[in-house]
């Protein structure tokens, strides 16, 4: 059973210690390994040591062959093949990056700068994509990132859930770092406070420029989004924060409603 490839399967190899992403197109298969050095589960601690060991693979059913197509990327977290060209997200360089399908080669930057950690992509429909951002950027985060001799000591003595770091889900204990304007006043956190999470999906067009976004703010309940699909007129998005899937009515026709 499974179809022409059923019962293939490709075994551990070097590097390939981190698998995020996945994109198949024709009889090939692109896989993202976010880190060399870093499973699925300790993205924050890639980003807090400054990693860039990240690659894509290519893999051949077919054969069994396995290539290693781009490497020295900032946790490749998202993937997308097109006919010729793979679009790739590198979370921690805020950016969608175009690579050659066949040698990895980079062609270009088609989103840079974004306000978050980029994760995985799909298709929207015939002309547009889905983005899925999974955390925020903040100034704090960006400070301590700035700091090599804070961070070694932060990981070594600190536990990870209170790491001055992104992560799926703030605000569940006193314990964390807080930014001043994250204090509660009257028991209320503003929307518009500084956070360590949110959740975000990005609509973009075909040249990966926004149409639109969907958010969920710092007082949000649906934040950590790690996936965004379309169903007919409605998006669908997981959110990985709060162990809830969304629903956005109308997103492709004409309101929009969530539920």
């Amino acid at each position: 059973g499974g179809g022409r490839f059923g019962g293939r399967s490709f075994g551990p190899a070097p590097g390939c210690r981190c698998p995020v992403a996945l994109a198949g197109i024709g009889d090939c298969l692109y896989v993202c390994h976010g880190s060399a050095s870093n499973g699925p589960s300790e993205w924050q601690r890639d980003l807090m040591e400054r990693n860039s060991s990240g690659s894509v693979w290519l893999l051949e059913p077919g054969s069994g062959d396995r290539h290693r197509i781009a490497d020295g990327l900032a946790f490749p977290a998202g993937i997308l093949a097109e006919q010729e060209t793979l679009i790739v997200s590198e979370s921690w360089r805020h950016r969608l990056i175009r690579l050659d399908r066949a040698r990895g080669g980079l062609l270009g930057v088609p989103l840079g700068d974004l306000p978050g950690y980029p994760g995985q992509i799909s298709r929207g429909g015939e002309h547009d994509y889905l983005l899925s951002v999974f955390a925020p950027r903040s100034q704090l985060v960006e400070f301590v990132l700035r700091e090599p001799r804070y961070r070694r000591r932060m990981l070594k003595e600190i536990e990870p859930r209170y790491w001055i770091s992104p992560t799926w889900r703030a605000g569940l204990s006193f314990y964390e770092p807080l930014q001043g304007g994250g204090v509660k006043h009257l028991g209320i956190l503003k929307p518009w406070a500084p956070t360590r999470s949110f959740g975000m999906v990005v609509r973009m067009d075909r040249d990966c420029l926004p149409i639109e976004s969907f958010q969920s703010r710092a007082d949000g309940r649906t934040h950590g989004i790690v996936g965004a699909v379309r169903h007919g007129a409605s998006l669908y998005a997981a959110s990985r924060g709060d162990g809830v899937v969304v629903r956005l009515d109308g997103v492709f026709g004409a309101d929009v409603e969530a539920t």
